[in-house]
């Protein structure tokens, strides 16, 4: 009787103790888990209040940080840095052109002009040079002069309309030398580069962040030599802008487009700048204008001379001749004009190459 109880307590013992023991480690389990989401916490916490720390100190550490322009050497604080060395060098429709030099650089300096021709008003000129500036701030080319800066405090009348001032606006730009091609003595490898570089011209004016754009002021006078590269100087008359249509030739206006383009149908683009939004129209677009009018101005002044087979090794005269005559009759795109001038460098490499292993 006495072995029975004691077993019996025995059990009742046992798993008393063993549901302690269950409780003992849920507990301690528990609060493991609590101090790990504490110190998880206050991990967390720290790093956010160092971080905050860090980025406020990071944020006060330059108090004059918005004084800094990184897009631009020159600004209004510190143009009157440039020695200016010969004044009214060059003058055009809007501006003045000085020459200065700033830490042994020679710089070019061009500011709005007064007003000397009777055709052209203030407010004309004013809107060309600001044109020039914008949009040479917005296309970004090897082969477009590099703009360095410019300072816009005032134009002329603002607050005094009986002011004398002319005003205080000047951009800064690199400086380049007069250019005449049939003066310099060029070896065919520098022909080949001025060509590829003057096709990836045409090819960006094309495809800009602009749209499509025609320079309808295109002249020698407007390139210069920066540093053995040929770049185009003046943007002010520069036009996105490409000829309007009539998709009717029944139409009493109508005009083919030039360059014998097809008038295609505006775009939704095209046609916000147009009332056929709300009355029906048959207005058109001669697309692809622009670009071929680039093309015709730039194979005129420099292609034909820089291309001309005569300077060229005989073996590359036919490829020189085809391509010159689809530039003359502009039957060739900007794709296909880089392709080909590759191609020709590609030819006369191999050429050289090949001599030079026969020597």
């Amino acid at each position: 009787m006495n072995i029975v109880v004691t077993q019996k307590v025995f059990k009742n013992v046992s798993k008393t103790a063993i549901v302690f023991i269950i409780f003992l480690q849920t507990l301690s389990m528990y609060l493991h888990f609590e101090f790990k989401i504490c110190s998880y916490a206050n991990i967390n916490y720290m790093a956010g209040r160092k971080n905050r720390t860090s980025g406020m100190q990071k944020r006060h550490s330059s108090p004059r940080r918005w004084d800094r322009n990184q897009k631009y050497i020159f600004n209004c604080t510190n143009m009157n840095k440039i020695q200016i060395s010969e004044y009214n060098r060059g003058e055009g429709w809007s501006k003045i052109v000085d020459i200065g030099t700033f830490e042994s650089q020679k710089v070019v300096i061009q500011r709005l002009s007064p007003s000397k021709k009777p055709d052209i008003s203030r407010n004309r000129r004013l809107v060309l040079f600001m044109k020039n500036l914008l949009i040479r701030d917005q296309l970004n080319h090897p082969s477009i002069i590099k703009m360095l800066g410019y300072c816009l405090r005032h134009i002329k009348g603002e607050g005094h309309s009986n002011s004398s001032y002319y005003g205080d606006l000047s951009v800064v730009f690199e400086y380049g030398i007069e250019l005449d091609l049939n003066a310099l003595n060029l070896t065919i490898e520098e022909r080949l580069n001025h060509a590829a570089d003057l096709a990836s011209l045409l090819s960006y004016l094309h495809n800009s962040p602009l749209g499509s754009l025609e320079d309808f002021d295109i002249k020698p006078a407007h390139f210069k030599m920066v540093n053995g590269k040929i770049k185009l100087i003046d943007l002010d008359f520069m036009k996105n802008v490409e000829p309007i249509c009539f998709l009717s030739s029944a139409h009493k206006n109508f005009k083919p487009c030039p360059f014998n383009i097809s008038c295609q149908e505006l775009n939704d683009v095209e046609m916000r700048y147009t009332n056929c939004q709300t009355v029906p129209c048959e207005v058109g677009v001669c697309r692809g204008t622009n670009v071929k009018y680039n093309l015709q101005k730039i194979n005129t002044i420099f292609f034909q001379v820089l291309l001309k087979p005569t300077f060229f090794p005989f073996a590359l005269n036919f490829s020189l001749s085809r391509l010159l005559t689809q530039l003359n009759k502009t039957n060739i795109d900007v794709d296909a004009l880089e392709k080909e001038i590759r191609n020709i460098t590609l030819a006369y490499t191999n050429l050289s190459t090949h001599l030079k292993r026969l020597l």
